[in-house]
C-alpha cells in the first residue's frame, strides 16, 4: 500500500505509509563498506545509503561502489533509494532528484505504532517529495519539534487543544490567520469529502501531507487521509531516545 512523502532536505524530511519490513542498512558516515542496521541510519530514507543526517553526492558514490561491487540488497537496502529491489542506477537518479529537489517518491521510516501494543514500530512508507503545504494534529511536543527546525509556514491548518503556549506560538501555529484551526483535538483531524475540519485547506493551499505522532490513538482515520492523496508522516516528537529523536526531527520537510 503505496503513500507519499516529505522531505525537509537542509536535512531531508519525509512522509507516507506503507508497512514493509525493516532490514540491515548500507554503511555507516565514514566507511561506505561497513553495513550498519537501519537502527543506526540517523535519517531513515532509502536514498541515504551512507546514514547520516542528510542525502547528498556521498550518497551516490556509496550507491555507485556498491553497484560497481555487486552488494546484494540485504547488505545494503538504504542504497535501493526507489525501493524496488534492485540496486541500480535508478537508485542514482532518485537521489538526484531529492538532492535537487524535483518531485520524486521517497522512501522512508515512520515511527507508528502499527499494531496497537503503545510500543513504536519501524514502518516503511513512501512520500512524495517536495512537500510544501502540510496539515498537523498539534501536541504540544510536535509544535516545539517543527518550531525548532523552522516549519511554520509549511503549516497551513492544525488541530490542538488549549496546553499549547499562546506566547510560544502566537504568531505562527495558533495565528488563524496564518494556520487555520482544525478542530480542538491535539490527536485527531476530521475528514470528509475533502475537508479537514470544517474547512477547504486542503485544496485550497495545496495540502500534500499530514504530520502526525506515533501513538496509535494520534490519526486514526489514517486511511482516509492517504486514499485521499494526502500522505502521512508520523514522527515520535516526545522521544528520549537519541536515535528516534533524530529521524522524528530530520523528517518532517
Amino acid at each position: 500500500m503505496e503513500k507519499k512523502a516529505i522531505y525537509v532536505v537542509a536535512i531531508v524530511a519525509v512522509l507516507v505509509a506503507a508497512s514493509v519490513g525493516v532490514y540491515a542498512v548500507v554503511g555507516n558516515k565514514d566507511d561506505v563498506d561497513s553495513p550498519a542496521s537501519m537502527e543506526g541510519a540517523e535519517l531513515k530514507v532509502l536514498g541515504n545509503a551512507n546514514g547520516d543526517r542528510v542525502i547528498d553526492s556521498k550518497d551516490i558514490d556509496v550507491i555507485e561502489k556498491a553497484i560497481d561491487d555487486g552488494v546484494a540488497l540485504k547488505d545494503a537496502p538504504l542504497a535501493d533509494a526507489n525501493n524496488d529491489g534492485v540496486i541500480d542506477d535508478k537508485d542514482i537518479e532518485v537521489v538526484k532528484k531529492i538532492i535537487n529537489k524535483e518531485s520524486v517518491t521517497v522512501w522512508h521510516i515512520n515511527y507508528h505504532d502499527v499494531d496497537g501494543d503503545s510500543t513504536m514500530d519501524m514502518e516503511r512508507v513512501s512520500t512524495q517529495y517536495p512537500v510544501s503545504a502540510a496539515i498537523m494534529t498539534g501536541s504540544a511536543n510536535s509544535f516545539i519539534m517543527c518550531y525548532m527546525i523552522g516549519i511554520i509556514d509549511e503549516i497551513k491548518g492544525a488541530s490542538y487543544g488549549s496546553s499549547n503556549d499562546s506566547t510560544l506560538f502566537g504568531s505562527t501555529y495558533l495565528n488563524t490567520s496564518k494556520t487555520v484551526k482544525l478542530g480542538t483535538s491535539s490527536t485527531s483531524i476530521t475528514f470528509e469529502d475533502g475537508k479537514a475540519g470544517s474547512s477547504n485547506v486542503i485544496a485550497e493551499k495545496g495540502v500534500t501531507c499530514v504530520l502526525s505522532d506515533w501513538n496509535r490513538t494520534y490519526l486514526t482515520n489514517e486511511s482516509a487521509f492517504e486514499t485521499a492523496g494526502v500522505d502521512v508522516v508520523r514522527v515520535a516528537a516526545a522521544s528520549v531516545d537519541k536515535e528516534v529523536y533524530t529521524h522524528s526531527i530530520l523528517i518532517p520537510f
